[in-house]
């Protein structure tokens, strides 16, 4: 009840926040909404026009506007004004890359080819010169490339003009159009046009001023980036869906081969004094301890896409014994808690974010978050045993958690005794060398096992494509689910309700004195509940901007690795149930995830400060 009122509510808030934007003329049209505007790269041409002023109206109406025209108008004061400063210039011509040259030089004649102060430096080790252009976000492709011009006094650093071919934020100073096509060869050619561009174009907030050719300055409003509601759909089944259904085929088909052999039984025999004391609900040696102990084991490898389908396979198994099949049980409201709090030993798709960033330890946030994703864990087990009066301190609970945590130990400082080399070899290869064990162990078993598919008039590889099946019809029982929480938070996601409550939060931790370094990383953790791509987005974001080895670009890697998409995985694993009532498991799982939060930013202190 609680989860469909908050869809609900999120749906109807947003989409009310998003036709007031539409109708006062901002931000997007109704076909954004829609069908979105992605794939529009150019910020330039995501504008929606307001007015036009002339000089005249402008300077009456907007002095401080007009001022700046004047200000970056490309006349004489102007060259004047360059020749007494430093200019840096930062080019990349690589999509998708933070790497690229920055040139410092002062103010070269025109004919004068030599640029005598040059330096080619990496782009994140360029701190001030981010601080000065943290407005700009770059994607650009082979043809074209993003060109930042800022010069320097004794007074700092101040951005003169900005070029932009790609995702462009709001909070640029000054901005010019440079039609650079093709690109300069040379950074010379660049500062050339500089100094011959006759039409500034200025962005302040959300607001573009353009200068035009016939004398007049026409406003618009630049256009936000927009999902759409129909585009998401698309995403959805194209890119999350059709992929998981695969994965789902092949390992429902081998947790077939398991139930047939009757493995399962008996590694559920095994596990039963333990998973029987967190859930009482479940019988003795029920066949959801054996798909509990697979998701665990695919969670604790970084071997997300495996772990879904063992998950939805406990998720059916507990179902089966749940007196009211509309409401979620104890059992599965304690799995789903313990499930989210994603206890992971193996970050590799975080170790790899960070190789593509150029850090220069990628893996030096691994212990970090196998601190993070443990506490919130036991957070996790602790806050739903104290909801469901489990007594948590009797013997099969103290031993195995004792247990976990001395191979954690063990693990931990073997990892850390490795150099980076061995460390990222023995990492990358561990889990997955696991999970083909698995495979490999599975189909061994079931040969030995043959007589039992005989006698049941089968043999291994029907039963493999019988479990198959299964998996299809898993697959089509969540995507609904999947289409609506999805689409809901887009939507909530394009109203900008979300950059509202965190410029809100933002203030509101800054009186407590809470460190900038911090507050930058909390977009990462805000939406990662809601979104696994956008909190992804907003984590490259915080390594382009401060670098991979700023405290701000760790501790969002750790808010991404050490948490999960909330409202996803209640909506698949419900979802794949038929669950409509899923209790307190919301406010459960978002109060883990505040833990996590908690304990990232405090570990990443310690650890990195």
């Amino acid at each position: 009840m609680a989860l469909s009122r908050f869809w609900s509510g999120i749906i109807i808030i947003s989409l009310i926040s998003i036709l007031f934007a539409v109708i006062s003329g901002r931000q997007y049209t109704l076909e954004n909404i829609l069908t979105g505007n992605t794939a529009d790269d150019d910020p330039l041409k995501r504008r929606l026009v307001i007015t036009e002023f002339t000089p005249a109206v402008l300077r009456q109406t907007d002095p401080e506007t007009f001022a700046v025209f004047d200000a970056v108008k490309p006349n004489d004061k102007f060259q004047k004004s360059v020749k007494k400063t430093t200019l840096a210039v930062f080019t990349t011509s690589e999509a998708d890359s933070v790497k690229g040259k920055i040139f410092f030089t002062n103010y070269i004649e025109p004919g004068n080819k030599g640029f005598p102060s040059q330096q080619n430096l990496q782009f994140v080790e360029t701190a001030n010169f981010m601080a000065a252009a943290d407005s700009l976000r770059k994607t650009i492709n082979t043809q074209t490339a993003n060109y930042v011009y800022c010069s320097t006094d004794a007074k700092g650093i101040r951005v003169d003009s900005i070029y932009a071919y790609g995702n462009m934020i709001s909070d640029s100073i000054l901005l010019r159009r440079y039609n650079l096509l093709p690109r300069p060869a040379q950074p010379e050619d660049m500062l050339m046009r500089l100094l011959k561009d006759d039409n500034p174009l200025i962005c302040r907030r959300d607001t573009v001023y353009d200068w035009k050719s016939n004398g007049s300055i026409q406003v618009s409003a630049r256009n936000l980036y927009a999902d759409g509601i129909l585009s998401t759909c698309s995403y959805v089944v194209n890119k999350l869906w059709i992929p998981l259904l695969g994965i789902l085929i092949f390992l429902c088909g081998l947790m077939n081969l398991l139930k047939e052999s009757k493995a399962d039984e008996k590694l559920a025999r095994l596990l039963s004094p333990f998973f029987r004391k967190i859930f009482p609900e479940l019988r003795h040696g029920h066949p959801a301890f054996n798909y509990m102990t697979l998701n665990f084991a695919a969670n604790f490898l970084g071997l997300d896409n495996a772990a879904t389908p063992f998950g939805l396979k406990a998720m059916e198994s507990m179902q089966e014994d749940n007196p009211d099949k509309n409401k979620a049980s104890n059992s599965q409201i304690m799995f789903l808690c313990l499930h989210a709090a994603g206890l992971t030993l193996i970050p590799t798709s975080i170790i790899g974010y960070r190789a593509v960033m150029n850090a220069a330890n990628p893996a030096d946030v691994m212990l970090p978050i196998i601190i993070t994703s443990f506490i919130g864990t036991m957070a996790a087990l602790l806050f739903v045993g104290i909801k469901q009066r489990i007594n948590l301190f009797n013997k099969p609970v103290v031993l195995v958690v004792s247990a976990a945590t001395a191979l954690f130990a063990l693990l931990f400082w073997y990892i850390g005794s490795l150099a980076d080399i061995d460390k990222a070899h023995f990492t990358g290869n561990l889990g997955v060398g696991i999970f083909l064990f698995v495979i490999t162990f599975v189909i061994l078993f079931a040969n030995w096992k043959e007589k039992l598919f005989t006698q049941n008039g089968s043999n291994i590889y029907a039963s493999f494509i019988e479990g198959s099946k299964e998996g299809i019809a898993t697959a089509f029982r969540i995507l609904p689910y999947m289409i609506a929480m999805l689409v809901a938070i887009s939507i909530f996601r394009n109203s900008g309700l979300m950059d509202i409550i965190m410029g809100g939060l933002t203030k509101l931790l800054s009186v407590f004195g809470v460190s900038k370094e911090i507050t930058n990383a909390l977009p990462v953790a805000l939406l990662r509940p809601f979104s696994a791509g956008g909190a992804r987005g907003f984590m490259f974001d915080a390594m382009q901007q401060f670098g991979a080895d700023s405290l701000t670009g760790r501790l969002a890697c750790l808010f991404e690795g050490a948490a999960e998409t909330t409202f996803y995985v209640i909506a698949v694993y419900f979802g794949a149930v038929n669950v409509k009532d899923t209790r307190y498991t919301l406010s459960v799982m978002l109060l883990v995830d505040l833990v996590c939060v908690i304990t990232a930013t405090i570990v990443c202190i310690f650890w990195f400060r």
